[in-house]
């Protein structure tokens, strides 16, 4: 549980970080659209007649309107960048885990997601030799929980970034590390970005 509330805090400093740098770049943007919509606009009402005077403020408030947009617009883009690039960053932490805290969090997401006990555990090709070390550390967590204990480790890598995914006569279950983020952005995106901006 530590370890997700400490991943969560990263998520959230790292995003305040790269939101205040965003937040920023879309102001000096906005400000810049604004100047030049309000110096186009001071020009053509300049060179228009009287009655051509509506016409230069209508155009005024159109190109501010347009220059709002484009502003919005670019802002929600960086905005959705920023949470996507948080969260893959989230995913390289997870990747560069210490051994230890790596196989707490390999036994935290197969003692959640075993049924029977005789799954295989599929690991990925970068993580099949440490896994093959937790394998038996999950035996004894299952059998101190009274379970039947015979996980074995899958000879077959697997095709994901990172976790496991147990495997069982009929049934698969996906604990991958990209499963765990896009339940925890499903679950803390809104909150993220509340942070964020």
């Amino acid at each position: 549980m530590a370890l997700t509330d400490r991943l969560s805090q990263q998520i959230i400093t790292d995003a305040k970080n790269e939101a205040e740098a965003i937040r920023q770049a879309a102001e000096e943007t906005a400000a810049r659209l604004l100047r030049e919509a309000e110096d186009k606009a001071l020009l053509d009402a300049e060179a228009a007649q009287k009655d051509a005077a509506l016409q230069a403020v209508d155009a005024r408030r159109r190109i501010q309107i347009a220059a709002e947009l484009t502003v919005r617009r670019e802002t929600l883009a960086s905005k959705q960048r920023l949470l996507s690039q948080v969260y893959a960053s989230a995913l390289q932490q997870l990747h560069k885990l210490p051994d230890k805290e790596w196989s707490d969090l390999i036994q935290k997401l197969v003692l959640d997601h075993v049924e029977t006990g005789r799954e295989k555990v599929r690991f990925t090709a970068a993580d099949l030799e440490r896994g093959k070390k937790v394998v038996s550390r999950l035996n004894q967590a299952l059998k101190a929980r009274g379970q039947t204990a015979s996980l074995t480790w899958d000879d077959f890598p697997g095709d994901f970034e990172g976790g496991v995914v147990l495997v069982g006569e009929k049934t698969e279950k996906n604990a991958s590390f990209e499963v765990l983020l896009r339940t925890l952005r499903d679950q803390s995106e809104t909150e993220v970005a509340a942070l964020l901006f």
